[in-house]
């Protein structure tokens, strides 16, 4: 084995700067419209703009650092060492999590979504004047038709309903919203006006622009009587949306917490009537409706999912270790590795599988059930494995990053780029997961150089923060979410509420690492015994 490497302090600072972006980008959920427990009452549409800056890059970075380390590891105390230095800090992290940080997260999630009687939180009907019948009779314009079948059906008229589909209105109708009537009739609760529109030929199937059909719909708001009406008329239950979910999946025990924060923010912005204490109650009765003899409860890792598909990679790793000499050989492949080569690889493959994963999530999927998603896990395997191979190629003139002021802003622009795609028409898919991989790409390698140009040396404070930012990550959801319901109903700007929330949690977090963790048992988990006698393969997430 190799002697021992020079401790890569700027690599060390960089994981930890990844780690805590994390919580950042936890914190920022609430104040955009986005499926999280907890939704703020000031919105601002810009956070947008930091979930994606750092969601893009932070966690497939981790695993292109991950990898770099796991081969440093290997190189040096070989696989068994290797093996049995990510089951202390990996695995045996991931069970201790799940038994109290992922309960933890759980009850606050429960605790957010408590009924909010007197709470702007809870969702009522909008005032909408009646339809004038007389009105309706002789409309010719088609496009006026179609509009006014939305509005017969928040109002609830199934008189006008009929007069609008005899007057010639399509019950199929799909608006630029792309939310049928059906979905509207099941989101609103009224089953006798989605009877009306089934009879007259809707789609009871139809999909709205994430793939749901009505029948997700009643589950997402709790509408069980809907539920029934669409089970009896034929609802095909094994459709799945573009997040993959079943309709079942959204009523399940284990999802209901989670679902009622989306539930309430989709109402929110849709104007669609929620009533918060009945709605456990309706979605165990759509729960008990759906045939789910075959469902078992799953667990959920939260967001220590990433600890799970990182022992997977290096299980894989070791596997591959096997032939040495073919991990020896990657030094031939120097040159993609390390000079601006990588990107004309690098960047397709990273983004066909964004192309899969869905190019407007602006990022990797995750997926936090014990059954990895090959496609997510086969994304991080092209960074952790290009880490391993980054390492082996023994980069001593330190290429990769150097040009990391131009790769920096390069990368931005393609965020502002793929930011663009978003408007309608503006792109196709394909272009938009391209440029996502090249924003991925471009800031990894960027930051990789300007780290190393910053944190050459070592610094206290840094190599404190670096030691405490993977308790500071596996800890902070919790505290996250009663932070984010403890401010939601501020009338102040979101922006001073963010702050708030990050600075109060940093210090929160790095008290307790100093008082519960740093000398503590726990901390001998987390990042070893010796600080002191530290080589840069000393542990897992220094590395």
């Amino acid at each position: 084995m190799n002697a021992t490497p020079k401790r890569l302090h700027h690599l060390d600072a960089l994981r930890s700067f990844a780690m805590l972006l994390g919580i950042a980008l936890h914190a920022s959920l609430s104040f955009m419209p986005f499926p999280w427990p907890v939704q703020d009452s000031e919105q601002n549409n810009s956070y947008y703009l930091l979930f994606a800056a750092i969601h893009g890059f932070r966690m497939p970075l981790f695993f292109l650092l991950s990898g770099f380390f796991t081969a440093m590891l290997w190189r040096k105390r070989g696989v068994l060492f290797l093996a049995k230095h990510r089951v202390k800090r990996i695995l045996v992290p991931l069970i201790v999590g799940c038994f109290t940080i992922i309960p933890a997260t759980m009850w606050t999630i429960q605790y957010a979504n408590r009924p909010q009687v007197t709470s702007s939180a809870s969702v009522k009907a909008p005032d909408i004047a009646p339809l004038n019948r007389d009105d309706l009779i002789g409309q010719t314009d088609p496009e006026k038709i179609n509009l006014l079948i939305e509005v017969a059906i928040r109002l609830n008229d199934g008189k006008s309903l009929l007069l609008l589909i005899e007057q010639g209105a399509d019950v199929n109708h799909i608006p630029e919203t792309q939310i049928t009537a059906l979905h509207w009739a099941t989101g609103l609760g009224q089953p006798e006006m989605a009877a009306i529109l089934l009879d007259h030929g809707a789609n009871i199937n139809a999909t709205d622009s994430r793939g749901s059909t009505a029948m997700h719909w009643a589950a997402l708001f709790g509408r069980p009587h809907s539920a029934e009406l669409l089970l009896e008329r034929g609802a095909d239950l094994q459709l799945k949306n573009d997040d993959g979910a079943l309709a079942l999946d959204m009523v399940t025990p284990e999802a209901r917490p989670i679902i009622l924060g989306i539930a309430k923010m989709i109402a929110g912005l849709l104007n669609v009537p929620l009533d918060e204490e009945r709605y456990y109650a309706d979605s165990e009765a759509v729960f008990e409706l759906l045939p789910h003899s075959d469902y078992t409860p799953h667990f959920s890792f939260h967001h220590l999912w990433f600890l799970w598909y990182l022992l997977l990679l290096v299980i894989l790793f070791c596997c591959t270790t096997v032939a040495e000499k073919y991990l020896r050989g990657l030094a031939r492949l120097r040159p993609l590795v390390i000079t601006p080569l990588r990107y004309l690889w690098m960047i397709p493959i990273v983004a066909l599988y964004q192309l899969q994963m869905g190019p407007e999530s602006l990022g990797p999927s995750t997926s936090d059930v014990i059954l990895p998603n090959l496609t997510i896990l086969g994304y991080y395997a092209v960074f952790f494995f290009f880490g391993a191979a980054y390492f082996l190629s023994d980069d001593q003139e330190e290429r990769l990053g150097r040009y990391f002021w131009l790769t920096l802003p390069a990368a931005f622009g393609a965020l502002l780029i793929t930011l663009g795609h978003l408007e309608p028409g503006a792109g196709n898919p394909e272009s938009m997961a391209c440029w996502v991989a090249a924003y991925t790409c471009l800031m990894s390698f960027g930051l990789i150089g300007l780290c190393r140009k910053v944190f050459a040396t070592e610094n206290a404070w840094v190599r404190y923060v670096s030691d405490a930012s993977y308790w500071m990550y596996v800890a902070h959801l919790p505290l996250v979410i009663l932070a984010q319901d403890y401010v939601r109903e501020w009338d102040t700007n979101p922006g001073l509420k963010f702050v708030f929330i990050c600075a109060s949690l940093t210090v929160i977090l790095l008290a307790s690492y100093q008082l519960l963790v740093r000398n503590t048992p726990i901390g001998w988990l987390l990042n070893g015994r010796s600080r002191r006698r530290v080589i840069s393969t000393s542990n897992d997430f220094r590395q």
